[in-house]
């Protein structure tokens, strides 16, 4: 089920080919599929030029540690690799609060800002038990969801930016 989901007072800014995975209460059965296949699912973004962003291995990605160590050299590798963020996080900064618990296991993407709003769009992951290998397969399709909704985003920015120029 896809749908739209507004973040505020968001701690970093996103990046719209950033691919955010989050669920309001942990969800073993996909955790461990993530897990286990993130290599793949990570390479399978990276080939679209998406970045994959699962937050409880995110300070284990030796890319981040790198980028954390630059920008801040007092912390030690000791320390980073025993932060820990939940898939939770990104959902205490909802503008609606209330609407928490409706979200389900899903991917988050192409944040657009309206205000001081980030509205990400939003996939819920829902597949049976028996469908762990479709899950993986899935995500081709997905990530062309993806780029279709960044296409849209950038022809809209193209025509806001054209509008103020004729006005202009």
């Amino acid at each position: 089920m896809y749908f739209s989901v507004a973040l505020e007072k968001l701690p970093f800014e996103p990046d719209d080919r950033q691919v955010i995975y989050v669920e309001n209460q942990y969800d073993e059965r996909i955790n461990a599929l993530i897990k286990n296949n993130y290599e793949q699912i990570k390479w399978t973004f990276k080939q679209a030029n998406l970045d994959f962003v699962y937050l409880p291995m995110f300070f284990n990605d030796e890319e981040t540690k790198e980028k954390i160590l630059y920008y801040a050299p007092y912390l030690t590798s000791d320390i980073i690799e025993k932060a820990e963020l939940r898939s939770s996080y990104l959902l205490r900064y909802m503008c609606h609060i209330e609407n928490k618990e409706k979200i389900t296991p899903s991917f988050l993407y192409a944040p657009s800002k309206e205000d001081d709003e980030w509205i990400f769009q939003g996939l819920s992951i829902d597949f049976a038990e028996d469908e762990n290998s479709i899950f993986i397969k899935g995500i081709d399709s997905f990530v062309f969801d993806v780029e279709e909704e960044l296409a849209r985003n950038q022809q809209k920015s193209e025509r806001r930016f054209d509008e103020d120029i004729d006005e202009g």
